[in-house]
């Protein structure tokens, strides 16, 4: 509400969409996945959003962005990460819908050692 020098009062209505996080979840790989470095891994996402439509997706490995991008078919993602370096890895996936709500995935741990040569 507001008043003006002269007494009179006027009233503003805001009207703001809320939304529900979408609901995301790393589908493969499956957690405690082990890769030999240098290979390729292939990440899928199984995303829904019940009450507005999912904008973009990310894609994460230890908190750095590996990818980032539009689903383009209804509640499914994929994305190849290639020439993976050895390390001990934590995937996680954010989805956000079209108000700019994020929501997060499951948690996926991931091991890549480099090849054992033989003796």
């Amino acid at each position: 509400l507001a008043t003006d020098e002269n007494g009179l009062v006027s009233k503003a209505v805001r009207r703001m969409k809320v939304s529900t996080p979408p609901n995301i979840r790393i589908a493969a790989p499956a957690d405690g996945t082990v890769l030999i470095a240098g290979g390729s891994l292939e990440i899928t996402l199984n995303a829904a959003d019940p009450d507005t439509v999912i904008r973009d997706v990310e894609i994460y490995a230890n908190e750095v962005l590996l990818e980032r991008g539009p689903m383009m078919v209804p509640g499914k993602y994929a994305f190849v990460w290639r020439k993976i370096p050895p390390g001990e890895y934590v995937l996680k996936a954010v989805a956000i819908d079209d108000v700019s709500v994020p929501g997060e995935s499951n948690k996926v741990k991931l091991s890549v050692r480099n090849k054992v040569k033989s003796p």
